[in-house]
């Protein structure tokens, strides 16, 4: 019985793992905070988005925390629908990461990087002038590999039969012939 616990579980961890490769965003992100002598802070955040309100409800009930809620709804070829989302912030964002990491394939450097900042910010939460030298380049890296990581538009190439529009979507240029 033992064996099949752990089997379940593992299964389990691989499909929320799968659904945050697929439909998640893994990011550091900063925050205002009016009033404050430090103006910014910064936080590790994961978020899960869907349509499915069911996978969703699955997710925070085998994880045990997690918010879920109600995005809004979109236009979609049958009507509208609803999005659900998971926001994870802070230390339960590290713990999910911990936890799915090694099932990771497209977000792998992503939440390598969000699991080294978010113990590095546990070590030095109040120290504001030090935070600033390692914080930025881990922003920048994080951004860059979002940018890049199975999101980017797709490069039209010129089609033999329609030789007079060509469009190159990454560089942003259009060419009429």
């Amino acid at each position: 019985m033992y064996v099949t616990i752990t089997y379940m579980r593992k299964a389990i961890i691989g499909y929320i793992a799968g659904i945050v490769d697929g439909e998640g965003t893994i990011n550091i992100i900063h925050q205002k905070q009016p009033g404050k002598s430090n103006p910014r802070i910064h936080r590790l955040y994961v978020g899960i988005g869907t349509t499915n309100q069911e996978s969703m409800q699955f997710i925070v009930n085998q994880l045990g925390f997690g918010y879920l809620r109600n995005k809004g709804s979109y236009p979609s070829r049958n009507g509208r629908k609803i999005l659900y989302q998971i926001d994870f912030f802070g230390p339960p964002a590290l713990q999910l990461l911990i936890l799915i990491k090694k099932y990771l394939i497209i977000k792998k450097q992503q939440a390598e990087i969000g699991i080294k900042f978010q113990k590095e910010l546990s070590r030095v939460r109040h120290q504001w002038q030090k935070n600033r030298i390692w914080i930025m380049p881990l922003c920048q890296k994080i951004r860059e590999l979002n940018r890049f990581s199975g999101h980017s538009r797709p490069q039209r190439v010129p089609c033999p039969y329609k030789p007079q529009l060509v469009t190159i979507w990454n560089k942003g240029i259009t060419n009429k012939q």
